[in-house]
């Protein structure tokens, strides 16, 4: 752990820049008593260091009602996940400025959030290991972590981890102040967290700006509700020989491809043989132009990871992550190579010239059929989808529905979009891939394959 953060994180974090000019106007006022130069300079300590935060938001979050209160924010509108999907992450954004985020993950002991970079362990009764493997991450990021502010979780005094990183965008990548919290408690880990754009000039921040958040439950010990969403008896006897799969016929002219790579049902036999014969994938439920979103849930359900090629060459994705669909579709669909990037950079990555990249809330934009999305820029690794269906009205108020992997029970949401934003439920929507040139109210969908484009 480091031995204390720089002078520039005190100034942005923990103290009133206002005290340099306290000193500096004591000096010009020699004949008025400390006391009244303090009042004149600072305000009344109730103003400063006030009795307790207002308590700005209420949620429940797999399963927990929780009451956050932050000094920083006036209110939270929390946008929540389905209570079944393995991604339990609960996130608030600025009216004012969409840029400024809060969120909440919870990650029940033994399971692994597929946004997140920490691993299923059976205990998290000590969340130090997670703590440095994000520290080790920001550092990775070229975000020089610090020590942070301590927050109150669950009546447990938490110390933060602030780093100044850059984030993945849309058009372009973007630099953001970071306050992280990760606590153990209820049978859960919670990861908290803060970002803001970075302050140019540390002085005008507000010192005591993080300071005093709190976070509490009347029912800390409440069963989780992502957890007999589970399917842990992935492990046969034998091969999987009577696997069915949901999609259409595949004499459907609609229909994509099926992957050359696959044999059988979401590839399960192979999936099989490279997880020593004891896994099988399987259909989630959810199918888009006959493309399956498959299971398992990595690490949440128990099954492992498996790296596949779509041809000799090909950039290896991980059988059933998210990622993995979002390649496979654009591969299928439009032609494009896979290529490395996670969740929350699929959109950012992308270097080639048939798509455009959208910024979430751009007036005028929503996605449509075939746009590929990026979430939660501030998580470790955030999650990504495709979007089947879309119905948003001229005033940029609707929903759209996203095929998906490594999230839901069945591979599908529908997300709320309003004035022009799309609301997303494994955090924040980033931005999509569109086809250039395409109308914004047609449906994109055409097979390129096998031209094979970038």
């Amino acid at each position: 752990m480091s031995a204390g953060p720089s002078p520039e994180f005190y100034e942005v974090y923990s103290i009133d820049p206002t005290r340099r000019r306290m000193k500096s106007s004591i000096l010009f006022l020699p004949r008025i008593p400390l006391i009244l130069a303090f009042f004149l300079t600072v305000g009344p300590p109730a103003r400063v260091l006030a009795a307790g935060p207002a308590c700005a938001g209420s949620l429940s979050l797999d399963g927990v009602d929780l009451t956050v209160c932050a000094p920083f924010f006036s209110e939270l509108h929390f946008f929540t996940p389905d209570p079944t999907s393995s991604i339990q992450l609960a996130y608030a954004l600025d009216p004012n400025d969409p840029a400024q985020e809060f969120s909440i993950t919870a990650i029940p002991y033994g399971v692994k959030a597929g946004s997140e970079i920490f691993p299923a362990q059976n205990v998290f009764s000590d969340p130090s290991p997670a703590q440095e493997q994000l520290r080790a991450f920001r550092q990775g990021q070229g975000g020089s972590p610090r020590r942070g502010p301590v927050a109150v979780l669950f009546g447990q005094n938490v110390e933060s981890i602030a780093s100044q990183v850059t984030l993945p965008g849309a058009a372009a990548p973007r630099p953001a102040l970071l306050i992280e919290w990760i606590a153990s408690a209820g049978g859960r880990l919670w990861v908290v967290r803060i970002v803001r754009p970075v302050v140019k000039d540390p002085a005008s921040a507000d010192g005591l700006l993080f300071a005093g958040l709190r976070l509490d439950s009347p029912n800390l010990d409440c069963p989780s509700t992502s957890l007999p969403a589970r399917r842990p008896d992935l492990a046969l006897n034998g091969p999987p020989q009577t696997l069915a799969s949901s999609s259409p016929s595949a004499g459907n002219l609609a229909n994509l491809p099926t992957p050359a790579w696959w044999n059988g049902p979401c590839d399960t036999f192979n999936y099989y043989a490279k997880t020593g014969n004891t896994y099988y994938a399987y259909p989630l439920g959810a199918s888009y132009l006959g493309m399956e979103a498959c299971g398992p849930r990595h690490a949440f359900d128990e099954g492992p990871d498996v790296a596949v090629y779509f041809f000799p060459g090909a950039w290896g994705q991980l059988e059933w992550e998210c990622v993995e669909l979002a390649m496979r579709f654009m591969y299928l669909a439009y032609g494009i190579r896979p290529y490395a990037g996670n969740g929350n950079q699929v959109v950012q990555n992308y270097i080639g010239t048939f798509m455009e990249k959208v910024t979430n809330g751009t007036p005028g934009r929503v996605p449509l059929l075939g746009d590929v999305l990026s979430y939660c820029a501030s998580c470790s690794v955030g999650h990504t989808s495709v979007v089947m269906a879309s119905s948003v009205n001229g005033s940029g108020t609707g929903s759209i529905t996203v095929i998906e992997q490594n999230n839901t029970v069945k591979g599908t949401s529908t997300l709320a979009v309003t004035a022009w934003r799309v609301t997303g439920n494994a955090g924040s929507i980033i931005g999509w891939l569109h086809p250039k040139g395409v109308s914004q109210f047609s449906q994109p969908y055409e097979t390129y394959f096998p031209v094979v484009r970038k």
